[in-house]
């Protein structure tokens, strides 16, 4: 589950349960494509990644029991929305009890970290409230100023295929990317772009999808790249070496990127198939 889709769902006032489960295939796609990077540097330079321990199949699948819980802690949140069992709100409740029982299993629970997680979830609640807060003012602004209708109208004008204005805003959301993170992308931009996108004929979840994963790119670019300083900071490696090294993972995400813009179903197919909420 994904807070940042969430926030689209939110601003985007569409179904939250499906914009969630849109993500599944897109992420399968980026797993296996940044898989299918990896390989091919390893093929090319073996000293890249230099051969680690080896582990027998019994001690792999002795370390499932970390992981385990936490999946099916994802089962339970993402499999009753899109069964329909619950509402992405009820959901959630299942998920912060099924956490909690996670740390009681796991004789982890103590009034302090209690304490930490109200303190953390009230501080994130705030910071998104107030922003949803600020994209609704400027929504507000937008629609009695009139400036979407003129922007619909002025695309409507040209006389260019729709694909080729998904292309254009695709870049522009990479680009801005480079210079801000992603929520206050799809604040700033959303109340203006996703008219435009209705009325071009496409839907509104799978463009959510789409520019979710655009922004992503801006995490490992420059001259941002919040993950690319985590990972140098982490690593002690400098930050341009770790730049370069994120350089052919980041062409795999526009591969994505543009299989999606090719063939929207591939993020349409899994909501499509979910029971209604």
């Amino acid at each position: 589950p994904s807070i940042i889709l969430v926030f689209y769902a939110i601003l985007a006032e569409q179904s939250v349960g499906k914009v969630l489960v849109a993500g599944f295939v897109p992420g399968a796609l980026v797993t296996g494509a940044l898989i299918i990077t990896l390989m091919i540097l390893v093929k090319v330079n073996p000293a890249s990644a230099p051969a680690g321990q080896r582990y027998a199949w019994a001690d792999k699948l002795r370390s499932l029991r970390t992981a385990g819980p936490v999946l099916a802690l994802f089962a339970l949140v993402t499999g009753t929305v899109y069964f329909g069992v619950a509402t992405p709100t009820e959901a959630a409740a299942l998920g912060a009890v099924g956490g909690f029982a996670l740390m009681a299993a796991r004789r982890r629970v103590t009034w302090s970290a209690i304490k930490h997680a109200i303190v953390e979830t009230i501080n994130s609640s705030v910071m998104i409230l107030m922003i949803i807060l600020g994209a609704h003012i400027l929504g507000y602004f937008i629609t009695s100023t009139r400036v979407t209708p003129a922007v619909v109208e002025w695309v409507g004008s040209l006389d260019v295929a729709p694909i080729v204005v998904i292309v254009f805003l695709a870049l522009c959301y990479v680009v801005l990317g480079f210079f801000l993170d992603q929520i206050a992308i799809l604040a700033l931009t959303v109340p203006i772009v996703l008219p435009l996108v209705l009325e071009l004929g496409y839907d509104p979840i799978w463009f959510g999808v789409l520019i979710v994963l655009l922004a992503e790119i801006g995490l490992v670019t420059p001259p941002l790249g919040l993950n690319v300083f985590v990972v140098a900071r982490t690593a002690r490696h400098p930050v341009t070496e770790v730049f370069w090294g994120a350089l052919p993972f980041v062409l795999a995400l526009i591969t994505v990127a543009a299989l999606l813009i090719a063939f929207p179903d591939i993020v349409l197919w899994v909501p499509n198939t979910m029971s209604a909420e």
